[in-house]
């Protein structure tokens, strides 16, 4: 590992930039600049033969125990979770529905930890984001006027009907309007599920 960056070099925990001379690829993981060849970002089996049981154990006890430091802590059996957790991430085992080497090996070959990448990433998130709001707060004046526009034609039904009879609603207006809550409903739950 080279050196540890400033934060202003870095826009996110992870970036990569492709150098296609020497073919090395330089990734900037927490902080750490290091140089990483174009075949381990871009080819999985390359990639798994490095994230193995067999790797694992070829480093030096004070190195797996650094790493093991950023495993979580177990209440109960420590040493024993820390080393079914180990064997379960070099088997690719899902956690939490993916895998975490699967998704950081897919994320590297899209080149998601370059800075460019990750910087155009942000900029369509927030426009995303204020596009969204823009919706909504369309929908919720459209809404407030065909609201006001229904209220005022049962007041003046109201007004105009002989004592006794109760005014009807207006049916069709009424599926339009559930119809608008449930589309806005639905494009609320795709915003959020995206954010």
């Amino acid at each position: 590992m080279d050196e540890k960056t400033s934060s202003e070099d870095s826009s996110s925990d992870y970036s990569t930039e492709s150098s296609e001379d020497d073919g090395m690829e330089t990734a900037q993981i927490n902080g750490f600049k290091i140089q990483l060849p174009q075949g381990l970002c871009e080819r999985q089996d390359i990639f798994k033969e490095l994230f193995t049981t067999e790797v694992w154990n070829s480093l030096s006890d004070v190195h797996r125990q650094h790493l093991q430091t950023f495993l979580p802590n177990f209440p109960e059996n420590d040493e024993l979770e820390k080393t079914k957790t180990l064997q379960r991430l070099f088997d690719l085992d899902v956690f939490k529905f993916n895998s975490p080497l699967v998704k950081f090996h897919n994320d590297l070959k899209a080149g998601y930890f370059r800075p460019d990448i990750a910087r155009m990433r942000k900029i369509i998130n927030k426009a995303e984001k204020k596009e969204a709001k823009y919706r909504y707060k369309t929908y919720r004046e459209q809404l407030k006027h065909e609201v006001i526009e229904s209220q005022a034609k049962l007041l003046n039904q109201i007004r105009n009907l002989p004592p006794g009879v109760e005014p009807r609603p207006e049916k069709r207006k009424m599926k339009i309007i559930l119809k608008a809550l449930q589309s806005h409903y639905r494009e609320n739950k795709k915003d959020t599920s995206t954010v």
